[in-house]
């Protein structure tokens, strides 16, 4: 493909279908330009894209920096291991975030390009996913010691929470989930950022099981008024950033007024951010209360076995879907789709 140079900003009328978002009708980057040109136009021009760049960039520096703190504790730390999950979740968001915005700043590659880096970041939306579920399993689940209700005890008795049943439930949760929203950059285009909205909700709901079970069952007062506070904050972010996810409100009121500062996509940025961060401090104050209890629980090679398979099946998922586009032409891939996270 014949690169083009930046030279200016393009109208909504004089781009590909594939580029144009709902409401934006300026600001867009043309296709086919440099990787140096889109990333110059990340950090001296204004278009549409760059604040959905430095919204997830400058964030997944600092949880990248709070890994190293962590990785610094478990090193530290008579039992490293216990630690280990921590420090994954930490990495995990800082992927999760850096993933978001490489494929925010190069998504006008070509629109092939386009929706391979959008399959990235469904992959590393899976794997943070994956990691801050086994979390919440590991770190704010319920224990006899929570000193359960009957039905507590009775759903603890269960075995829904024993890591042979709940950690694959939510490893297959995720894989369906980047595989749905894989298929809404080609199906369900009238609804789907709705799709992807109801997908992620889903998953974080199989998520934070553990948590809801240990709150809804548990006599301990200690989790009520500790790490519970973050994981409220956690799931009111998360309504915030669904709100703006599908309503795309303030463009839809004012199209063309809140192309580059201002739209919905860059507050979602900033709310699942806030969600993140206050989610991984509920997670680091749990294993700080609990790491005695939890300490036989955790087995490191399990953990890791998992995050590997996710992994390789993820990158695996996202061959098939760009094999696609190869076999397909460019498109069916070139209709007119979105932007992801």
């Amino acid at each position: 493909m014949t690169r083009v140079r930046l030279t200016e900003l393009k109208r909504v009328d004089e781009v590909p279908a594939v580029i144009r978002e709902k409401f934006i009708l300026t600001g867009y980057r043309p296709v086919g330009l440099s990787v140096a040109d889109m990333i110059r136009s990340c950090t001296t021009w204004m278009s549409n894209e760059t604040l959905n760049v430095w919204t997830h960039l400058i964030p997944a520096i600092y949880f990248f920096m709070r890994t190293w703190d962590f990785y610094r504790e478990m090193m530290n730390s008579d039992d490293a291991m216990l630690h280990l999950l921590l420090v994954i979740v930490a990495f995990s968001i800082g992927t999760v975030l850096l993933t978001s915005s490489v494929a925010h700043c190069f998504n006008c590659w070509s629109p092939r390009g386009r929706h391979t880096c959008f399959y990235c970041d469904y992959g590393a939306i899976g794997f943070y996913s994956v990691c801050t579920g086994m979390a919440h399993y590991y770190y704010s689940g319920p224990l006899p010691s929570d000193d359960p209700t009957p039905t507590g005890q009775w759903l603890i008795g269960t075995g829904v929470f024993r890591p042979a049943v709940f950690v694959p439930l939510q490893f297959a949760t995720h894989t369906v989930a980047l595989v749905l929203s894989a298929m809404t950059r080609h199906h369900w285009r009238s609804v789907c950022y709705l799709v992807r909205t109801v997908n992620y909700v889903l998953a974080f709901f199989i998520n934070i099981m553990p948590m809801v079970a240990r709150y809804c069952v548990s006599t301990n007062s200690i989790f009520r008024t500790t790490s519970l506070d973050f994981y409220i904050w956690q799931a009111l972010w998360n309504v915030a950033a669904a709100i703006a996810n599908v309503s795309k409100v303030p463009e839809r009121l004012y199209p063309g007024k809140f192309d580059t500062v201002g739209h919905s996509h860059q507050w979602m940025h900033v709310f699942v951010t806030l969600s993140i961060a206050s989610e991984l401090n509920g997670i680091q104050l749990d294993l700080q209360l609990r790491q005695d209890e939890y300490a036989y629980k955790l087995d490191p090679l399990w953990v890791l076995g998992l995050l590997i398979s996710f992994t390789v099946i993820s990158i695996l998922l996202i061959l098939y879907f760009r094999g696609r586009l190869q076999k397909n032409g460019n498109l069916k891939a070139t209709g007119e789709h979105t932007k992801s996270s």
